[in-house]
């Protein structure tokens, strides 16, 4: 998040019917809560925002390597951190998701 206001918002360089991943990704592993129910209210909202913006940006990356392996975009760019603590939420999340399903890769997508 950038000083003050929302989330920093990734620009749609998708094609409308670009399809969608049906393998266990960051996009369909929902925020769950069963392990954390003795952290308060403010924590809860960091790790809920840290695990979206590992979600949203890792979506991004995934769908941008989709794009520039199929040819179709070559100069598609990867997500470009906008802020150190944007990095920051981002490793965090990552790690909640690690935490949460140690049995799934939660790598960050690799550029090519």
């Amino acid at each position: 998040m950038s000083g003050g206001g929302g989330p920093t918002q990734i620009p749609n360089y998708l094609p409308p019917n670009f399809p969608q991943s049906t393998t266990p990704t960051a996009t369909n592993v929902c925020f769950d809560l069963s392990g954390f129910k003795f952290l308060g209210q403010v924590q809860k909202l960091q790790y809920q925002t840290a695990w979206d913006t590992f979600n949203r940006i890792q979506t991004y990356n995934s769908n941008v390597s989709t794009l520039r392996s199929s040819g179709s975009y070559p100069t598609l760019s990867y997500y470009q951190y906008v802020t150190q603590q944007e990095k920051a939420t981002f490793t965090t999340g990552q790690f909640l998701h690690q935490q949460r399903y140690p049995n799934s890769n939660w790598n960050p997508v690799p550029n090519n």
